[in-house]
């Protein structure tokens, strides 16, 4: 029959449906949907349905939970809305106009990242997420020779392409606690929208829109009474690759609210069911004219992470339409500028 070659015994009862969506773009098969309840309003939209869920038996299990109004069985063991939890922690470097031109950093970080249905049609999701990094550990040199402690936090609402073909896209605000020679606090908007087709390409936007200023009493030895900052605005386009197994990664470029050049790349790589590798790296090349020099103008942000999914989850699984959008904010989505 067409169930045989299949590596295993069959997950759980059926009935099954052969999955040609599945094996087409999912290398030798073979590859089967498992139909997992009615499907009320769902209803299906031909390669895919979300009604049910494809098995990858070789490697992982893509699970589509969240269907008509109601939940699916989860993986065994879990609590559905912990699915799309997940917990990291890496390394960063960054360095921007608040350095002043005499410091680099150097740290590491930790945080989460959730995502929850809001709205289950049309496919709503909410997001939350804060990291923790700490930098400079033995201080910098000069005017910054202090350590340097962040807290982000990133919240918002996104909807993912029906059947992995249309538009998505989002919004989240940032914000950041900047413990370091001052102490500000800073908001920023985070916005894309883009257009997936062929399940596996997408071509969109990315932006960054500051909320805020923050004027501090500057220190001491420094030549001036206080010290502005503000968050970079960014607009950028870029193109984003799906892969099999829940690899992705995004190429953009663009240009900051000051007229500098943009580019940078984000990327997440799954290792096992529970761990993946994320990596995200923004440069700003200081093109633009303001009188400050580019040397202290001149702004990146680079963190690597492991991130680890409880609910074993298939990292990044991209026919679950409520995995997070966003990356939570570091020093590579955030940059700060000097008013």
């Amino acid at each position: 029959s067409w169930t045989e070659g299949y590596p295993g015994p069959l997950p759980s009862d059926g009935p099954y449906i052969e999955g040609s969506y599945a094996g087409e773009h999912h290398g030798p098969g073979p590859y089967f949907d498992e139909y997992v309840g009615d499907c009320g309003d769902c209803g299906g939209c031909g390669h895919c349905n979300r009604c049910c869920r494809p098995v990858h038996s070789r490697l992982f299990s893509c699970l589509c939970d969240w269907i008509g109004g109601e939940s699916a069985p989860a993986v065994p063991g879990s609590m559905p809305y912990w699915r799309n939890f997940n917990t990291f922690s890496g390394a960063q470097a960054f360095k921007g106009p608040p350095d002043l031109g005499q410091n680099g950093n150097f740290g590491f970080n930790k945080g989460v990242n959730w995502a929850i249905p809001l709205f289950n049609q049309p496919s709503i999701g909410l997001q939350a997420g804060a990291t923790v990094a700490f930098s400079d550990f033995d201080g910098g040199t000069g005017l910054v020779n202090r350590s340097r402690t962040q807290i982000f936090v990133t919240g918002g609402l996104f909807h993912r392409a029906t059947c992995n073909e249309g538009l998505q896209g989002g919004a989240v605000v940032d914000y950041v606690n900047d413990n370091w020679y001052v102490d500000m606090n800073l908001l920023q908007l985070r916005a894309e929208v883009g257009y997936l087709f062929w399940d596996i390409h997408e071509i969109g936007l990315w932006g960054a829109a500051h909320l805020n200023s923050d004027t501090q009493v500057a220190p001491a030895d420094f030549d001036v009474p206080t010290v502005t900052w503000q968050t970079t605005d960014q607009l950028n386009l870029y193109y984003r690759r799906n892969f099999t197994f829940g690899s992705t990664y995004r190429l953009w470029v663009g240009l900051s609210g000051t007229s500098d050049v943009l580019f940078g790349f984000d990327a997440v790589a799954p290792l096992t069911e529970r761990l993946a590798i994320q990596v995200a790296q923004n440069y700003l090349l200081p093109t633009g004219e303001n009188g400050v020099p580019k040397s202290v103008r001149e702004t990146w942000g680079l963190s690597m992470a492991i991130v680890w999914y409880p609910a074993a989850k298939t990292p990044n699984c991209r026919f679950d339409p409520f995995r997070p959008l966003f990356m939570v904010a570091d020093n590579s989505w955030l940059f700060e500028r000097a008013k």
